[in-house]
């Protein structure tokens, strides 16, 4: 763990070294900025990330963190150094390094991603600028640097990846096949019982993380695990009105897969961040619930939650890792759960 750590301070440290020295290179940009001139400052953003060279990146970052500095001191007519921009984008850098090795971060960026972003320099520039350059300038490099730590996977990699956590998914959906007694009155079948359920079932859970696990207790976790799964793509589902959830169960596949392979964890699954699952898992179902009250209620302007559907994505993949991490760290086991109810109907 200590020398996965070392390994990625030494890569953070490498790239902004190359940035900084990119950066000294690097050509002003235009006073008065416009998006011709911008495209023509930067070059194709979403092409340079994805398809060009290290080289090519660290030199799009150069240029973003140079547009930054550029647009700061015309603003605030104090110019940074070099060093306090490299610190602006260090700081997300080892969130997210740190995150992926746990198998929290955000999955590595997509095109339309960076594409989104690169959109609010529109926002940024002009008279009437409703953001600053230097924001988005940072957001955007935030996002190549990720691309450039992340390295690439090969398609081998993400095939196995896929193919290990596959049969948790099937079990995971047939959970959603079940009803009334299997699992508890109205679980998987009315929204309200099945969040009560996510709340349930991650109690126990933290009740099994208190101490140190056996042998007996590894297929007990994983059930609970699975159950947590199931119920946030059912509520998810039920949420937004669709009966079928084999679209969901693709998504959370993806992304469990992109987790776990980004994060190395088939390599190591002691770095797996449960607690922290537990808490996301936690706080997407309570978001989601607050907002079926608010419906329900019809209480004013529903809140504004552009980000949950992410987080709920996000937290049900999680939860599959964890349950799929359950026998890689403490191996298989002839106990299993016990007949008549899920794990999570008792008390614990």
């Amino acid at each position: 763990m200590a020398a996965d750590l070392t390994q990625t301070d030494e890569a953070i440290e490498a790239l902004l070294r190359a940035v900084a020295e990119a950066m000294e290179r690097a050509a002003s940009p235009p006073v008065e900025l416009s998006g011709p001139r911008l495209d023509a400052y930067l070059g194709d953003v979403v092409d340079v990330t994805f398809n060009g060279s290290d080289r090519q990146r660290i030199e799009l970052i150069a240029r973003l963190l140079t547009l930054a500095r550029a647009s700061t001191a015309a603003r605030e007519e104090m110019d940074l150094r070099t060093y306090a921009w490299l610190r602006k984008l260090e700081r997300p850098l080892r969130r997210w390094e740190r995150g992926r090795h746990a198998g929290t971060a955000s999955p590595r960026p997509r095109p339309a991603e960076l594409d989104a972003r690169v959109a609010m320099f529109g926002a940024a520039l002009g008279p009437d600028a409703v953001i600053g350059a230097d924001t988005v300038a940072i957001a955007v490099a935030e996002l190549v640097a990720v691309h450039q730590l992340a390295g690439s996977t090969t398609v081998e990699e993400g095939i196995a990846s896929r193919a290990q956590i596959e049969p948790l998914l099937h079990e995971a959906q047939r959970l959603l096949q079940r009803r009334g007694a299997e699992v508890g009155h109205g679980v998987y079948e009315q929204p309200g019982a099945t969040l009560a359920h996510v709340e349930q079932a991650t109690w126990q859970i933290e009740q099994i993380l208190l101490h140190p696990r056996g042998p007996e207790e590894v297929p007990w976790l994983r059930a609970l695990w699975l159950e947590v799964a199931a119920a946030l793509v059912f509520a998810h589902d039920a949420y937004e009105h669709r009966d079928d959830h084999a679209e969901r169960w693709r998504a959370v596949q993806d992304l469990a897969a992109e987790k776990a392979t980004v994060g190395e964890l088939a390599r190591d699954a002691s770095r797996f961040d449960e607690a922290g699952t537990l808490t996301l898992v936690r706080s997407v179902a309570l978001a989601l619930a607050a907002l079926w009250l608010d419906e329900a209620l019809h209480a004013g302007e529903l809140p504004n939650v552009p980000m949950l559907d992410d987080r709920l994505l996000s937290a049900a993949a999680q939860a599959v890792i964890a349950a799929w991490l359950a026998e890689r760290r403490h191996g298989p086991s002839e106990a299993g759960p016990r007949r008549g109810g899920s794990p999570a109907d008792g008390d614990g």
